[in-house]
């Protein structure tokens, strides 16, 4: 980084210097708000959870989805997409660990899907995005 700007290939975007970063979260806190995310588990120290789709558009589309509110937040999770399966892990990397950063992506896995949901009949396109049963119950 230099003069505050980051020389990454997004070179337009201004990166603070001395940005601070969410603190991690306890294994206490992390229990908690994981007993209110059901379909969520802790694996390898991340958050970890597989959706179901009904094929590879309404899989990819969830992904573009969240990917919106990830640049927005700046936090960006690691995850894989075979067909209708998407598999992803969530950590803040800058702390080394998990932080309410990656909570609030678990928040818009739900947003998105909760608007596929809602929008799904609307079109022949968006009936396409209706989820498997274990998707999210």
């Amino acid at each position: 980084m230099r003069c505050g700007i980051a020389t990454t290939p997004h070179h337009h975007i201004l990166k603070r210097q001395n940005e601070t970063h969410p603190e991690n979260l306890s294994a206490d806190e992390i229990a908690q708000r994981l007993a209110a995310l059901p379909a969520w588990s802790l694996n390898d120290g991340k958050l970890y959870r597989e959706f179901r789709f009904t094929d590879f558009s309404a899989a990819f589309g969830f992904m573009t989805r969240c990917a919106l509110l990830a640049e927005k937040i700046d936090h960006h999770p690691e995850w894989s997409n075979v067909y209708n399966r998407v598999k992803a892990a969530l950590t803040t990397h800058s702390a080394n660990g998990i932080t309410v950063l990656d909570f609030q992506m678990t928040e818009a896995t739900y947003t998105s899907i909760k608007s596929d949901r809602k929008n799904a009949g609307n079109s022949e396109l968006t009936q396409r995005l209706r989820y498997a049963a274990d998707c999210c119950g």
